[in-house]
């Protein structure tokens, strides 16, 4: 429903239900996922909105008895709005309406549980949420370094994908799994080991908490190892029994043995598992519960789960890196944001009698778009080098206590003819802006201006010359070139001294 944080505002849905079949109406959504008839508020008005989806559903047969059920308040941080609002109404209908729908979806049989007839308001607050649970959940995210900024982006993500929900779907997950890095075929089984409570969905909280324990630089000691071997536990539990059949187990070993860089053939997986089992007093082929299993981990039983159900990349420094890119693609550059309030103020500033003259120019397209990125461009950039006079002799080699000391310019060693020589006082010609007085002509004419401006030629023939001379110097110092390695071998650290008289 919307495709940017800045764009969310208050959503009305419409619970319909037929007392007399005990049923109620769902709409089948692209994604796959199924969700109670919604539509933005339009002009402010709950009460309107819903009355307008019940119409848009039933026509002539719609009735007026669209009571509020349900509120849910989210908070929005960094928003133009402070909260939005999530309004639920409900609406009976008869089993003869039900049968003539005007709109095309898909009604499923299920008891209807009322939760409360008037409005309830439901805070999402991060900050408090973090610090109502428990104090491992509050040692996980200290561990994973997550800071109350980092929970707020988490936060605006979340609510950009859930909202108007307020759990998110496996159809969500997934997804969100896939742009981490993760197999599309392995977001089942994560979502098993995210899902604590069971209940089809994730609040914000427990995504958090999840991501936390994700992060590749979480560490696994403590009260979050053992956080983080119950999510493990769940990844490879697939029945939610609490306990790991054999085979179950043996998936677990083989990936904590791929993760050692161990060979995971079938023996040698079968072989760490029965002496795992013995040393936890287990019979082989048995069912491994919860609790042994943590055991087991503790005792150092077994090894490799630190690097298991690790994140591709830092899910903090991705979402930092999403953020950041829609705030740049949304907000244009200064100047183009002044070209635009420009153009808006002469279009307002026009004769009454022109607007449909106006109308009919906006209605053509451009050939241009608005620009986005803006680069400018430095003729002479900055020197980027740190000039290096003062030096401690202890910190470099000799030989570069000697370049430094005895450094002597190519002038001085290869005479002012030489090609190398010519080639600097050109380049050095060529960007300096040359002015000569005036001179008279021989001929006792008017008199000459020398003027040469920067970065340019007095004639073709001095630019030709340049050219002739660079050649040159490619053709003798192509034989020097083509015996030096190609790779050098240093041993660290490395102070790179560069001299250079350009």
């Amino acid at each position: 429903m919307f495709k940017n944080y800045k764009d969310l505002c208050d959503v009305v849905s419409l619970l319909v239900y037929c007392p007399s079949e005990r049923c109620y109406l769902f709409t089948k959504e692209a994604s796959g996922e199924t969700w109670l008839p919604s539509s933005k508020c339009e002009k402010n008005c709950w009460k309107m909105t819903a009355h307008k989806i019940n119409f848009e559903l039933f026509g002539i047969d719609a009735g007026t008895n669209c009571h509020p059920l349900r509120v849910y308040k989210i908070w929005l941080p960094n928003h133009s709005l402070n909260c939005v609002y999530h309004a639920v109404y409900k609406v009976a209908i008869k089993a003869d309406v039900k049968k003539r729908l005007k709109y095309k979806a898909e009604v499923e049989s299920g008891s209807l549980i009322e939760i409360c007839e008037e409005n309830i308001v439901i805070g999402q607050d991060v900050a408090g949420g973090a610090v109502a649970m428990a104090s491992p959940n509050l040692q996980l995210l200290q561990t994973a370094g997550y800071t109350r900024e980092d929970q707020i982006r988490i936060y605006r993500e979340f609510v950009l994908m859930v909202y108007p929900a307020i759990y998110m779907s496996v159809n969500i997950f997934s997804q969100f799994m896939v742009d981490l890095g993760w197999q599309r075929t392995q977001c089942q089984n994560l979502f098993r080991a995210a899902d604590v409570t069971g209940r089809g969905g994730l609040s914000f909280l427990e995504l958090m908490l999840w991501a936390a324990a994700l992060e590749p630089a979480t560490q696994h000691t403590g009260i979050p190892a053992e956080i983080r071997c119950r999510y493990i536990f769940r990844y490879f539990d697939s029945n939610r029994d609490l306990k790991l059949e054999y085979v179950e187990f043996k998936e677990l070993v083989a990936a904590a043995r791929a993760a050692r860089q161990l060979p995971i053939d079938a023996l040698s997986v079968a072989r760490d598992a029965d002496v795992c089992l013995r040393q936890l007093g287990m019979q082989p082929n048995s069912q491994l519960p919860l609790a042994e299993f943590l055991r087991g981990v503790g005792e150092l039983r077994l090894r490799g789960t630190s690097s298991l159900l690790r994140a591709p990349r830092s899910i903090s420094a991705y979402i930092v890196d999403l953020q950041v890119r829609e705030q740049e693609t949304s907000q244009p550059s200064t100047s183009t944001t002044m070209k635009i309030q420009a153009g808006a103020a002469a279009l307002a500033h026009q004769a009454p009698g022109s607007a449909g003259a106006a109308a009919g120019r906006r209605a053509v397209r451009p050939d241009y778009s608005v620009a986005v990125y803006t680069v400018r461009m430095r003729r002479r950039p900055p020197n980027e080098l740190l000039e290096l006079n003062n030096f401690d002799e202890d910190a470099v080699s000799p030989s570069t206590a000697h370049l430094m000391v005895n450094a002597v310019h190519s002038f001085d060693v290869l005479g002012p003819s030489c090609a190398p020589v010519e080639a600097l006082a050109a380049v050095h010609y060529f960007a300096t802006n040359v002015e000569r007085p005036h001179q008279r002509r021989p001929s006792g004419g008017s008199t000459v201006n020398m003027v040469k401006p920067a970065w340019t030629w007095t004639t073709p023939a001095e630019e030709a010359a340049l050219g002739s001379l660079l050649l040159r110097l490619a053709e003798a110092v192509k034989p020097i070139c083509a015996n030096e390695p190609r790779v050098l071998r240093l041993s660290s650290p490395v102070y790179a001294v560069i001299y250079t008289e350009i």
